[in-house]
């Protein structure tokens, strides 16, 4: 049974306080409910074409599904704006 008093967001909440990252600067993707609360401590939040319509609601952006390789594709642009 999981632990009811932990989630995807306080441990990225931890991080982000361990090593002074504001929210602003973190980008997170998720599909289903139990990543609500990592979209929700995430300046730039992801939710997946094939998510959860709760947590797309919630989500700044709307990515390809996971079929069709949604988290890289978004990856791959920040990469190519590196260049």
């Amino acid at each position: 049974m999981a632990n009811r008093e932990t989630s995807k967001g306080m441990a990225l909440k931890a991080i982000q306080q361990s090593y002074g990252i504001r929210k602003e600067e973190c980008m997170a993707f998720g599909d289903y409910l139990n990543d609500m609360t990592l979209l929700l401590n995430s300046g730039e939040s992801y939710c997946m074409a094939n998510g959860h319509p709760d947590l797309k609601a919630a989500a700044k952006y709307i990515a390809a599904s996971n079929d069709e390789d949604g988290v890289m594709k978004i990856l791959r642009t920040f990469e190519n704006d590196r260049k």
